[in-house]
């Protein structure tokens, strides 16, 4: 076992500081879902155009549709679930700007099994190809991170004043203050009501 160190303490802490970061993209995304946001590229003719439908709030509300009617297909809508997360997180790492952070889409890699070669040759990079989009990409996740941090620590702030304001208003707490009592308060309680 390590023996712990301000070092290892700090690594640690960093660790935790990216989960945070994780978790506020997680709640991003369930937002967009929620509210029925999204973006599909699609081409025709070789054209590509963006058109807005929102295809991940559809499928989530046919799966739902689908477990309320027929709920023996829970099993197998939780699982197409997470092959349709691993699909997604695998599509937007394909089309990442910057070439070196991409990884291979999940149509070349069943082109690679069914026909057992590459389809495309190997690829030329060019020199800082992607480098300022993705650090807009970077920039924009950034913001995106902030922005949800604040509006969750502002939640969380409402939060604990609407609790603080619940319990000075309690009617035991306006009447016996914060102190228990058990069953000698509630039955003097209902004689004073």
């Amino acid at each position: 076992m390590a023996v712990a160190s301000t070092g290892s303490i700090k690594t640690l802490a960093k660790e935790l500081m990216e989960y945070g970061s994780v978790i506020c993209y997680l709640i991003d995304v369930v937002i967009g879902l929620l509210l029925w946001r999204g973006k599909a590229k699609a081409s025709i003719l070789g054209k590509e155009f963006k058109v807005w439908f929102p295809i991940h709030s559809a499928v989530i509300f046919a799966a739902a549709a689908l477990a309320i009617e027929f709920p023996l297909l829970i099993p197998a809508i939780f699982f197409y679930g997470i092959a349709w997360i691993f699909l997604t997180i695998g599509y937007h790492s394909s089309t990442h700007p910057y070439p070196w952070q991409r990884c291979k889409s999940f149509g070349e890699l069943n082109m690679v099994r069914i026909m057992g070669r590459r389809v495309h040759g190997p690829m030329h990079i060019e020199p800082n190809v992607g480098v300022k989009e993705a650090a807009a990409l970077e920039k924009l996740d950034r913001l995106k991170a902030a922005r949800v941090s604040a509006g969750l620590s502002d939640f969380v702030k409402v939060g604990l004043k609407v609790r603080r304001i619940y319990k000075k208003t309690d009617l035991t707490s306006k009447l016996y203050g914060d102190r228990h009592c058990g069953k000698q308060c509630v039955v003097s309680m209902l004689t004073v009501l």
